[in-house]
């Protein structure tokens, strides 16, 4: 009897174990053939905007990945097709780090290929961004 209740403890733990394993974020698809993954999100140091490192994908066998980074007002929910500052394929390094409250360096590898590339977000330009390629 201890046997079996120790094999289903473990059992269990094993279960729980898997569905608790971080996957990732999970927002809203950009198409219905579409997913996409929140990767990392950096707020800028007076907490006005937020920056954030997201994956969209789909495609089934011949599929695609691309690497984006959006920039929003902290009060306004993420959407995944607004406020695109920077488009890349290619490659997965993409880093975030905030010289100040209005601009954004966006480091990146020099092996992707890069299809947008923002200077500026805002409708008056209230973050002002720089790109570094390693």
């Amino acid at each position: 009897m201890h046997n079996k209740v120790t094999h289903c403890a473990l059992l269990l733990i094993v279960i729980l174990n898997c569905l608790a394993a971080p996957i990732s974020c999970r927002a809203s698809k950009a198409n219905k053939d579409e997913e996409v993954d929140i990767v990392t999100m950096s707020a800028s140091p007076n907490k006005e905007y937020l920056a954030t490192v997201y994956i969209v994908w789909g495609g089934g066998a011949a599929g695609y990945v691309y690497r984006l980074v959006n920039i929003r007002k902290r009060s306004d929910p993420f959407d995944p097709k607004k406020g695109i500052v920077f488009y890349m394929t290619g490659a997965t390094d993409l880093n975030l780090e905030w010289e100040n409250n209005e601009h954004l360096i966006v480091t990146y590898s020099k092996l992707a290929n890069v299809y947008t590339q923002a200077k500026a977000w805002g409708d008056k330009g209230e973050v002002q961004i720089s790109y570094v390629a390693q």
